[in-house]
């Protein structure tokens, strides 16, 4: 027993560090200059950013030229702090980073006192000056608010400018997906880091509840090479637990009683349709400000009834009545020389030539 509860702890253990390993490629950067009111650059000064949310500190410090650069922080929302001797310290909060942003937060640091600090309240530049890639980040409040039919994801990257959704795929469920003009198994997709590109299909290969995903975003090109190989990329970003219990359940029904009746079914009610999504999430802490925990389920039950309209033939043409069609040729007429058929009289095949097996399987 002891055995088998050491080895989950070392599997449970295992994935969080392949987690983090996994998600460098999914996170955002916090980069400036630190200077003081004359504008000349201002050496080693101590920065920290908190994450607000669950209070994970980095730590860093200016270099020569002042500069400083915070890489591999999860999408969030952050303050950063900068203090040095001989000046106040200054703290800016209120800075939101979304998956692949690299934010540039300068500083002018005031002569004072260590213990006097100066706050200032502000966003990250809508633009990236430090990075070249082209794209459009969707957040959750999009993935949640935005009407789905299936709950699926990959159907808002048609939000992306030249982006274009084709038809979905027998096998995998997943509509393919067309970027700039290329074809769909250039777009990859990548989940905290990790490849989730069907190679054989060219759709994503494992969907994640909407409630599960944080934000993604569509790299349409110049996007850096751990990006991914296609010409394009969707790198989604999942929750993480904070320092707070939250969690959610949720059910979405659809049915027949508000649908209309196909038109070329005989029947006057609609096509029998039941369909129930539901599950719920849950996170929070288990090292406060160091571990959390994340889970989320999402189960589907669906009954659907399909209308198929085919041609079958007439009682009268089941019983060799072919008049009003292209002439039918009786194969027992074919002359050995010129491989010419006769038609049927009439078009008519004689009663006689019927198959009875076939007749009665017909009929």
């Amino acid at each position: 027993m002891k055995s088998k509860l050491s080895c989950i702890a070392l599997l449970t253990f295992s994935a969080l560090i392949l987690r983090a390993q996994l998600s460098f490629a999914q996170t955002a950067e916090i980069t400036g200059r630190i200077m003081d009111s004359s504008g000349a650059v201002i050496p080693d000064v101590a920065v920290t950013v908190t994450n607000v949310e669950t209070g994970i500190k980095r730590n860093t410090a200016s270099g020569g030229e002042g500069y400083y650069t915070v890489p591999l922080l999860q999408p969030a929302e952050y303050k950063v702090a900068v203090q040095k001797p001989g000046f106040k310290t200054l703290t800016r909060a209120n800075i939101k980073l979304v998956i692949g942003q690299v934010a540039r937060v300068d500083f002018t640091l005031e002569l004072g006192e260590l213990t006097q600090t100066v706050e200032v309240t502000t966003e990250a530049p809508l633009v990236d000056r430090d990075t070249s890639a082209v794209g459009q980040v969707i957040d959750s409040k999009r993935i949640l608010e935005l009407p789905l039919n299936g709950r699926n994801f990959v159907q808002l990257t048609a939000l992306t400018p030249g982006t274009l959704l084709g038809a979905t795929d027998s096998n995998t469920a997943q509509p393919y997906l067309y970027v700039n003009g290329n074809r769909n198994g250039d777009s990859g997709f990548q989940v905290d880091g990790a490849d989730n590109f069907d190679q054989n299909q060219g759709t994503v290969h494992t969907s994640l509840s909407l409630e599960a995903v944080q934000e993604f975003k569509v790299q349409s090109s110049t996007f850096s090479a751990d990006s991914g190989r296609q010409a394009a990329i969707v790198s989604v970003v999942t929750k993480s637990g904070t320092n707070q219990f939250r969690g959610n359940v949720f059910e979405f029904v659809r049915n027949k009683v508000f649908d209309a009746r196909n038109f070329f079914s005989r029947s006057s009610e609609p096509e029998d349709l039941k369909r129930n999504q539901f599950g719920g999430t849950l996170g929070g802490p288990v090292i406060r400000d160091r571990l959390f925990f994340f889970g989320s389920y999402e189960g589907t039950r669906q009954r659907l009834a399909s209308l198929q309209n085919n041609l079958v033939p007439s009682r009268d043409q089941r019983r060799g009545n072919m008049v009003g069609l292209p002439a039918l040729y009786d194969p027992a007429t074919t002359d050995p020389v010129t491989r010419q058929r006769q038609p049927f009289q009439g078009n008519i095949i004689p009663a006689s030539r019927l198959d009875p097996i076939a007749t009665a399987l017909l009929d």
